[in-house]
């Protein structure tokens, strides 16, 4: 009982460590870019990380209960559609920054004197496409594994149940500060007189970001 208890408690670790992999980093980052306030990223990457866990918990509940493992074809494919996801996100937030006006201040209509434009944000959270994504990262990259491992480890089952809880409590911790803190540290060039520009580099940034761990992932699956 003592180790299950230990496996338990190692769960909030591995969640706490587990939201730092490539491609989880990529989602969130620039979803969370998008948000009106850094409150709302917070809210955006606690979203992710709910489908995040209804993903892993139903690989692990289904190992434990039905015998379901996850195949090494099936772990590809979930890797390179999670890949071909960021990818397709990535570029479609280069090529809306393409389309965006090469200067980012406006003229004042009254004095004709260059004034600051506030930055432009998804008018409300993408609740559907937020959940989606952590479901589909639930169960790429190291997700498998540490669902499936402790469940070969730990011989009680409530115990089980308690790893995949605090392993869901981590991920949500941890992919919510840092949600929060790449918006905040977003905010303090909203109030530059560039700030337009400068969100847009920062967001094309995070574009970026999405197609390099892309092509990664699809490569990965694809067992380049």
């Amino acid at each position: 009982m003592t180790g299950d208890l230990n496996w338990a408690l190692l769960g909030l670790l591995f969640g706490l460590l587990h939201s730092f992999d490539a491609d989880h980093l990529a989602a969130v980052g620039m979803m969370a870019s998008d948000t009106r306030r850094p409150w709302d990223a917070l809210r955006v990457g606690w979203a992710w990380a709910l489908g995040h866990f209804f993903s892993v918990a139903a690989l692990g509940l289904g190992v434990v209960s039905l015998g379901i493992g996850l195949t090494p074809w099936l772990q590809s494919g979930l890797e390179t559609t999670a890949g071909v996801f960021l990818l397709g996100m990535g570029l479609w937030r280069l090529a809306g920054l393409r389309k965006s006006p090469g200067d980012s201040r406006g003229s004042s209509p009254a004095t004709g004197a260059l004034s600051p434009q506030i930055p432009s944000y998804a008018p409300v959270i993408p609740w559907g496409k937020t959940v989606g994504m952590g479901l589909l990262h639930g169960l790429a990259g190291t997700a498998g594994v540490l669902a499936l491992a402790p469940a070969l480890a730990i011989s009680s089952a409530v115990m089980y149940v308690a790893y995949l809880g605090l392993f869901g409590l981590g991920t949500a911790l941890s992919m919510g500060l840092f949600a929060l803190t790449s918006r905040s540290a977003q905010a303090p060039t909203e109030r530059w007189s560039t700030g337009e520009r400068w969100n847009a580099r920062l967001k094309g940034t995070w574009g970026l970001v999405s197609v390099v761990v892309g092509i990664r992932f699809v490569a990965m699956g694809l067992g380049a």
